[in-house]
């Protein structure tokens, strides 16, 4: 699909689509028109229908991204991928227990456990949501770190001294 104009293709149709935040905290280095950004304000709750280990996956996952990386607006995609991880442990454990191949009477193999089919399936959303949401090592990459206020680096009394001393 190289070329092509698509759904996570840049408008020149060449490479994925980098969000506007990202491109801003870069510099801009395609030095393209920047559109303008609808700007989510809000605080991000879970919803109901997240709970069980589903909310314990939505606790650890929030608690440990920064704040602001999650906002009101990623709460249905955050619960998806917190209930397809419930799935996923659930339908691990059921196939531990039943196995992945279920016996007729005789012995022989009779079918494919549907819980397999199950498993498969969240295992597919878990890595499509999460490389959205930027939970995997490859995305986290590509969200930029908060840069540190000034004064509060490593060499920030160095950076005082070259332009002139501290001011106050």
């Amino acid at each position: 699909m190289s070329g092509t104009k698509g759904e996570g293709l840049n408008p020149g149709g060449r490479g994925r689509k980098t969000p506007v935040a990202v491109r801003e905290m870069q510099g801009n280095p395609g030095h393209n028109k920047m559109p303008e950004v609808v700007t989510v304000v809000g605080r991000l709750s879970r919803p109901d229908h997240v709970d069980g280990y589903a909310a314990e996956v939505w606790d650890r996952i929030t608690g440990a991204m920064p704040v602001g990386v999650f906002t009101p607006t990623d709460s249905d995609a955050l619960a998806a991928y917190c209930v397809a991880c419930a799935t996923m442990r659930d339908t691990t454990i059921r196939l531990a227990i039943e196995g992945e191949v279920l016996y007729g009477r005789g012995g022989e193999t009779s079918k494919v456990n549907p819980w397999f089919n199950v498993q498969t399936k969240a295992r597919g959303q878990i890595i499509t949501l999460g490389a959205q949401l930027g939970l995997t090592p490859i995305a986290r990459e590509n969200i930029p770190a908060p840069k540190a206020a000034v004064g509060d680096g490593k060499w920030s009394g160095l950076v005082d001294v070259i332009e002139g001393g501290k001011k106050g």
